[in-house]
């Protein structure tokens, strides 16, 4: 398993796997409820959108959005490079995808278009900061993602694209969080985990 999400109401846990499988199962009981291969390998990231709905999955240069009910495929979306972050707004109107490539992608959720590319850093996993914002195709203010990388975390400002907030660290990054209030961050690495007020 390469990424695992629960949909908004908790009933379900939403697994993908590295050779293109995602699969649901029943939070509770455990039991399959749908699985599906849509084609390709290599599943880089997951994340459900907030109403619970869709799953949004990153492969090598495709993302797959899937309905959570029953698997079906709404909509395929070619991605420039390969997307190891991938995360919805807290509104849903917006994905972000980022990858190695030190770009962030800004994308429609509705309409699955680009909406921009920003300049960011190498990534491992990203997040939006949870603060309920206005649709971010308006670009407001105080709306900011973080990226984990092998060098560090840094902190956008999706107004203006500019870096926030940059902390180095020794070893790789590959994950982050926001705290429910969006007032400070973890991330983890290998074998450790820290919090950023």
């Amino acid at each position: 398993m390469v990424g695992l999400t629960f949909t908004a109401d908790g009933k379900q846990l939403l697994c993908g796997c590295a050779d293109g499988e995602v699969m649901a199962a029943d939070a509770t009981s455990g039991a399959v409820l749908w699985k599906t291969n849509p084609g390709g390998r290599n599943v880089r990231a997951i994340a459900t959108s907030p109403d619970g709905k869709m799953l949004a999955v990153a492969t090598e240069h495709v993302m797959w959005m899937l309905e959570t009910g029953h698997g079906r495929m709404s909509r395929v979306m070619k991605l420039d490079t390969k997307s190891f972050g991938l995360a919805f707004s807290p509104e849903g109107k917006t994905m972000v995808t980022a990858g190695k490539d030190g770009k962030i992608y800004l994308w429609d959720n509705q309409t699955g278009k680009l909406l921009r590319p920003m300049d960011g850093a190498a990534c491992n996993a990203v997040a939006f900061c949870p603060m309920a914002p206005p649709p971010l195709a308006d670009a407001p203010k105080g709306q900011s993602i973080a990226v984990a990388e092998d060098k560090g975390l840094r902190v956008f400002d999706l107004e203006n694209g500019k870096e926030k907030f940059h902390k180095p660290v020794k070893e790789p990054l590959r994950t982050v969080a926001y705290h429910p209030s969006g007032k400070s961050l973890a991330t983890a690495g290998d074998d450790r985990y820290d919090c950023h007020p």
